[in-house]
């Protein structure tokens, strides 16, 4: 504490953080050339993990290359080289499949209960947007922090519906879409919104009892 800093260690600092930045920049324009940018960062949102798709993509080619060769190093076999290299880049994709998956399934499972919620809520006389917000602030992950985002969305401007549509296309959740549509058409036809949420929630429920 309190002890300054040496001058030569923090140019050092900056210049290695400056050629990283760089690294990071020059892999998005690559990935984002070949397409390889946006799947990323749909892979990244569902698996729920807080990188920026260009720094995933840096770090993973920056470990995949550093495996090979040290592998290479101590084996000196190409084929076990290769072998070993493949199964240790497929570890990282690997694991954000399964954490989306799981965050998927929860999120599924959730529904029901959420929409029998939302419906509490509309019939205490609040608004959808404030229902969707009370109900965000009650409900576990990772319902609750795909709700906040859509009130945070909402807040800056995006259409409710919208924000909602893409918290399904993001969850890859047809369930949650055909609820977002029941919403539009209630919204531009008029009716019980309630109603119509217990109705698709205990439809949900009722067709999960049927596939089991």
């Amino acid at each position: 504490y309190g002890a300054e800093g040496d001058g030569e260690d923090d140019t050092n600092g900056a210049t290695t953080s400056a050629f990283i930045q760089r690294a990071v920049d020059l892999t998005e324009e690559i990935a984002e050339r070949q397409g390889l940018l946006a799947k990323t960062e749909g892979a990244l949102e569902r698996a729920a993990m807080p990188l920026r798709a260009a720094e995933a993509l840096f770090f993973y080619g920056a470990f995949s290359l550093a495996a090979f060769a040290l592998l290479f190093l101590l084996s000196g076999n190409v084929m076990t080289t290769v072998v070993v290299g493949v199964v240790l880049a497929a570890i990282p994709p690997l694991v954000a499949n399964f954490k989306a998956k799981r965050r998927q399934k929860a999120f599924v499972a959730q529904l029901p209960d959420t929409l029998a919620l939302l419906a509490g809520t509309l019939r205490a006389g609040y608004s959808l947007m404030q229902g969707v917000e009370a109900v965000s602030q009650e409900v576990d992950e990772p319902m609750g922090s795909e709700l906040r985002r859509v009130v945070t969305e909402s807040r800056l401007g995006r259409p409710l519906e919208e924000s909602l549509d893409s918290s399904a296309e993001r969850m890859s959740s047809p369930d949650f879409a055909w609820a977002v549509m029941a919403v539009r058409i209630q919204r531009e036809v008029g009716g019980n919104l309630a109603e119509l949420l217990l109705t698709v929630g205990d439809t949900m429920t009722q067709r999960e009892r049927l596939r089991r």
